[in-house]
């Protein structure tokens, strides 16, 4: 039950990412792609995860049931911020709307003190809670089979854990939503995902 809980909360995230055209996105993902293995202190391999134009060089984070659910608290809590203050959600919306770059997002957040303190308090950072709402709506959009769906022509082996793991909760998704918005949690201002890169 705790992990439907925690997973329920990101319903609301569910974007279908599209596929992105600018020169500049191909050209992050190619630098993306060479380096796509490091060699990290103590001889470990880690893995990059930028293996598409939309990707950039977003590092996706492994999804768990725990980090699932620290994020769906920090996602009810802000949603609870935004409810309780409408001129904050249509500023912040506002603001997102001319954000040029997804890792800049974060920004809008942090200059929100009661949203800085309510994702804070859940033990993320802004730049954190959104990069792990990218890593989460990528990881859907790469499982979704409906209509239209063409699978990735490559992924990591991060990347397929990750959707692997959203396609398996997908059932529980919808479920949840419910919840939120009985507990006036729902509003979220989502970060772009398609017209601007990471």
């Amino acid at each position: 039950m705790a992990v439907r809980h925690a997973i329920g909360a990101l319903t609301l995230m569910a974007v279908t990412a599209g596929p992105a055209h600018a020169q500049g996105l191909a050209q992050a993902a190619q630098k993306a792609k060479e380096q796509s293995e490091v060699t990290a202190g103590r001889g470990t391999t880690v893995t990059k995860l930028s293996m598409s134009p939309l990707d950039g060089d977003l590092q996706e984070t492994p999804l768990t049931t725990d980090l699932l659910q620290q994020y769906a608290q920090a996602r009810e809590s802000v949603g609870r911020e935004f409810y309780r203050d409408t001129t904050m959600y249509n500023r912040v919306e506002d603001a997102m709307r001319k954000v040029t770059r997804q890792r800049e997002a974060y920004k809008v957040y942090e200059a929100e003190p009661k949203l800085k303190e309510a994702v804070e308090f859940n033990g993320l950072t802004t730049a954190s809670f959104l990069d792990l709402f990218l890593t989460i709506t990528r990881a859907q959009s790469r499982g979704y089979t409906g209509y239209g769906a063409r699978p990735p022509a490559s992924m990591t082996p991060l990347q397929s854990a990750n959707t692997a793991f959203m396609t398996q909760h997908a059932s529980e998704l919808t479920a949840m939503e419910n919840r939120l918005s009985r507990n006036r949690a729902w509003q979220f201002v989502r970060p772009p995902t398609t017209r601007v890169p990471y």
